[in-house]
């Protein structure tokens, strides 16, 4: 049995003092692997033709399983930026909660 494999992406991630590679490989058994590159295209709107600068219309030179590929590099992406900027957010958030007995001096009479 054949499998269509896409080594999705190399993630090198960086923290302190840490610093390793993270492969990600997707194997998908032949007789699925048309169904789900389809769905790919379909879902993100591959397109077969694409025009030119120049208006000319030709076969798109990337194939649908380089276009399904793409898309699941950008997903893995997309995820490692947005939690990286929440958290980013979260920091900042606590980071402004002032304490409000430094803020006001209250004296009793």
């Amino acid at each position: 049995m054949k499998y269509l494999c896409f080594v999705v992406a190399t993630v090198i991630m960086l923290s302190a003092n840490l610093c390793f590679a993270l492969d990600i490989t997707l194997t998908i058994p032949d007789d699925k692997a048309a169904q789900v590159v389809d769905s790919f295209c379909k879902a993100y709107k591959y397109q077969d033709k694409i025009r030119q600068a120049d208006g000319l219309l030709i076969d798109n030179p990337v194939t649908k399983g380089q276009f399904t590929k793409n898309i699941l590099i950008s997903f893995v992406k997309e995820i490692t930026r947005s939690v990286a900027a929440q958290d980013a957010a979260e920091a900042a958030r606590q980071a402004s909660i002032v304490d409000p007995q430094n803020i006001i001096e209250v004296t009793a009479k």
